[in-house]
């Protein structure tokens, strides 16, 4: 009850950061609960922190959590993957709880907010890194194909990201009609196609290609563009663009 008491007359103390002077930049609980100062330790190298120690700081304490930590970025193959896991891979990977699941997903809606409020009010096809951290994030570990399509103005700047067809694991077959009907909706001028193969390939198929470039000229009669195809997986990422697959303006 008395660390308790510490930390309220602390946060008493230091009732906004702002208020705080230079020397005591930092406020740190040290082992005993007692308030520790520090002069610039605000950051304490989280940076340079291992993929391991991050995910433990959201996990269990002690020993145990760094252990399923360790684990987890093992089986999956770095903080990303584990993030980006599904809730259902995450349960049958085993020791872990309902609260440890549901903070993991945490990380990976705060990660894509971050990413996603990047693209925002800004001209995505300058900005094509962004963008595939964003799609990557998203939706690399889908686990069965999703087409989604990126609604943008005439900056090209973003105006929706929504899914406009659901597929099978390996399969989606978009409707043409139903994406410019909402792109006359919204206003939009430019699309950027995307969609995933849980297959971990992002090659294009030869339906891929087919879907591609029936979109691509119905854009052209309608006075929009298509800016590109991205297909995601968790083995990379593949540009229509980059690979001469759309057809030219």
């Amino acid at each position: 009850m008395g660390d308790v008491v510490a930390i309220q007359r602390a946060s008493t103390r230091a009732h906004s950061i702002d208020h705080l002077n230079v020397e005591d930049s930092e406020v740190l609980l040290s082992s005993s609960g007692s308030i520790t100062r520090h002069k610039n330790s605000l950051m304490l190298s989280l940076e340079q922190q291992t993929d391991s120690a991050l995910l433990a700081s959201v996990l269990s304490g002690g020993r145990a959590g760094h252990l399923v930590a360790d684990r987890l970025v093992s089986h999956f193959g770095g903080l990303a993957s584990v993030v980006s896991a599904s809730v259902a891979e995450l349960c049958r990977f085993g020791g872990l709880t309902k609260g440890e699941v549901l903070a993991i997903k945490a990380l990976q809606a705060a990660a894509i907010r971050l990413v996603r409020s990047e693209l925002d009010n800004r001209c995505i096809i300058t900005d094509w890194q962004s963008l595939i951290d964003y799609l990557s994030a998203s939706y690399s570990r889908d686990i069965v194909e999703n087409f989604r399509v990126l609604f943008l103005n005439s900056r090209n700047r973003l105006l929706a990201d929504e899914v406009v067809a659901r597929g099978t694991v390996n399969h989606v077959s978009p409707y043409p009609r139903e994406i410019f009907k909402r792109a006359m909706e919204l206003g939009a001028t430019a699309l950027i196609l995307v969609h995933n193969h849980p297959s971990g390939d992002p090659t294009p198929s030869a339906e891929d290609i087919a879907a591609t470039i029936r979109i691509a000229d119905l854009a052209v009669a309608l006075q929009m563009r298509v800016h590109d195809h991205v297909v995601i997986s968790r083995g990379g990422v593949a540009s229509f663009r980059e690979l001469g697959l759309l057809p030219t303006d």
